[in-house]
């Protein structure tokens, strides 16, 4: 049996669609104890009604899927509810973004091809920057990152 780690990070990605196109790496780390207790409530909250399975911002923004229906008055006052429980268990915050315009013309043209793609640069940041948040606070533990499925690119990122 693996040892459990005693800190997690869960990082998910967005990708603006406007002229820049920016791609980010997001999400929060904190201990093991915490992110069970985080799960919990937010799993409460999640099951409050009007009740959803689980909560992904873009279709709350677009009152689509789990928020289909709804006004924005409840998806707002469901968002406000899942945002307390953030800010109750206090995990770190950890991002990383790239613009796809800037990585194209600068770092493509002479990046290995193993390398390939704006998600590495955001990968490889959103782990240095909480492990030099960690450092800082004087923190040697190992930490369990655990990424959103992302089908081939996902598979790369183990290798890397």
């Amino acid at each position: 049996m693996q040892p459990v780690a005693p800190f997690k990070a869960y990082i998910d990605d967005s990708s603006s669609a406007e002229d820049d196109q920016i791609l980010l790496l997001a999400g929060y780390a904190q201990t093991a104890p915490v992110w069970a207790a985080f799960s919990d409530d937010w799993d409460r909250v999640l099951k409050q009604p009007p009740a959803i399975e689980y909560c992904h911002m873009t279709e709350a923004e677009s009152l689509k899927e789990q928020f289909l229906g709804w006004s924005e008055r409840e998806r707002n006052r469901k968002l406000a509810k899942l945002a307390n429980v953030i800010v109750k268990h206090d995990p770190w915050s950890i991002e990383c973004f790239v613009s796809r315009k800037q990585y194209e013309e600068i770092l493509e043209p002479v990046i290995s091809y193993d390398l390939r793609g704006p998600y590495f640069p955001c990968f490889y940041g959103t782990i240095v920057s909480l492990a030099l948040h960690h450092a800082h606070l004087g923190i040697t533990l190992p930490t369990d990152f655990i990424f959103d499925q992302q089908g081939k690119i996902g598979t790369e990122a183990v290798l890397w």
